[in-house]
């Protein structure tokens, strides 16, 4: 059993809060047909939030030569 902290999780749509081009780069990167720019390697893709607030999104080569782009 777990138990409850009191916290409230929510969930929002990523339509709701990325344009359509984010969720396009996000959908690309989820599927590993973003290459990385330095070593070829797949690209991560990832909501950037800051203090519970939606930045933009970043993109991470975890695989080869920790590119990152914002």
């Amino acid at each position: 059993m777990s138990e409850s902290t009191g916290a409230k999780q929510f969930s929002v749509k990523s339509e709701n809060i990325l344009t359509p081009k984010e969720a396009e780069v996000l959908q690309l990167s989820d599927r590993g047909d973003l290459s990385c720019p330095r070593c070829s390697k797949p690209l991560y893709g990832d909501k950037l939030v800051e203090e519970g607030i939606y930045i933009s999104i970043i993109l991470v080569c975890l695989e080869g030569c920790g590119f990152r782009e914002y």
